[in-house]
């Protein structure tokens, strides 16, 4: 504790995981699952059990890139200055989201739009957090933004920092 308070404290550490790369962190499927977690009881659904655990690893579990990491489109379309902006919010984690192996492949570097609107990429995939982000991008355009980005990195930054504080006042607050 005394380390984390002198190091990182809470504050420091949210800050790291909604500003940056995240992408390679070993780290992130655990806070991703565990947000998808929190998600499922949200609308009173049971967490993933370890069998549902086994047979998603089995079939593969992939991080997802919600905007591609290919630019084959205007990125200013989607709140974006310029290509090296975009490039420099790719591997957030309000980018990122687990997936499925075989969805991910059908998904390739499709749209964001189109990734939340066929009916056999996100909204086929058996993560609330995904089918979430197809909800809320159903109606909206861009179906996801920098804005939604970014908002998204401090939603689960914050979320990651309550459930694992790194300091007293942090775990008082738990």
């Amino acid at each position: 504790m005394n380390f984390c308070q002198h190091f990182m404290p809470s504050a420091r550490f949210e800050a790291k995981l909604a500003n940056e790369d995240m992408f390679r962190n070993p780290g992130l499927p655990r806070s991703l699952f565990e947000a998808e977690g929190a998600a499922r009881r949200e609308v009173d659904q049971s967490d993933l059990d370890i069998g549902d655990l086994v047979l998603i690893n089995t079939e593969g579990l992939t991080i997802e890139h919600i905007l591609p990491q290919e630019t084959s489109f205007g990125v200013r379309l989607y709140g974006f200055h310029s290509t090296e902006s975009y490039l420099e919010h790719l591997h957030l984690i309000g980018n990122l989201a687990p997936l499925e192996k075989r969805i991910n492949s059908a998904c390739s570097n499709c749209s964001a739009e189109k990734k939340m609107s066929e009916p056999k990429l996100y909204r086929n995939s058996q993560f609330n957090l995904i089918k979430a982000l197809a909800a809320g991008g159903a109606n909206c355009s861009p179906a996801f933004s920098k804005n939604a980005l970014v908002e998204r990195s401090q939603e689960l930054a914050s979320f990651a920092v309550k459930r694992w504080p790194l300091t007293p006042t942090d775990l008082a607050e738990a």
